[in-house]
């Protein structure tokens, strides 16, 4: 999110042809954020970094996380709003995984949330843990929910329409593509780049 805020940076991006960027957004929460340790987000300048990054013709392909402990059954509405306000592109809507050896994890197993210890679970698509503040099925349904309205084809031509007047044919079309692509891997219960 730094680079947003660097003229010269963002200037050289678009020079050397960059026409997409991943941006960890992770929540809309700074309480969650915070509690993360990822205190270089700050939502409060979403806006400004995603005006930045489209003035120049770049996509933004957002990481969304839900199931923070800040994060109550009212996270999705409130997350959903804000990307359709700030114009993100593309989102990757996963679900917060405390991988082994992070602190995450080390505190999760101490309080006893730890729920799955099957490895294979542990992909941002499976809650292994108990959250604080929603059940395990609020938060599948929240996700649920955010997936198929961010991914409806309402909101993907929303999206793709405001890409035309971005982007040049081909950041277009590789968004729309995406975002098609993201439509069609969450009705099949994946969260992965198509």
């Amino acid at each position: 999110m730094d680079m947003a805020f660097d003229d010269e940076v963002m200037d050289a991006a678009r020079d050397a042809k960059v026409r997409a960027v991943f941006l960890g957004l992770e929540t809309v929460s700074m309480t969650a954020l915070l509690e993360s340790n990822k205190k270089h987000n700050v939502v409060d300048q979403y806006a400004r970094v995603m005006e930045s990054f489209h003035r120049r013709g770049m996509f933004v392909e957002v990481g969304l996380m839900f199931g923070f402990d800040a994060d109550g059954p009212d996270v999705f509405e409130r997350t959903l709003d804000m990307m359709d306000a700030i114009g993100a592109d593309v989102a990757q809507i996963g679900i917060v995984t405390p991988m082994p050896g992070t602190p995450l994890y080390a505190r999760l197993e101490a309080e006893g949330r730890i729920v799955d210890r099957d490895w294979a679970h542990y992909d941002c698509n499976n809650m292994v843990f108990k959250p604080a503040r929603m059940s395990t099925d609020e938060l599948y349904a929240g996700i649920g929910m955010a997936r198929k309205r961010f991914y409806s084809r309402r909101e993907i031509m929303r999206r793709s329409l405001a890409g035309i007047g971005r982007f040049d044919f081909m950041t277009w079309a590789t968004q729309t593509a995406l975002n098609l692509g993201f439509r069609k891997n969450h009705r099949l219960g994946l969260d992965y780049p198509p």
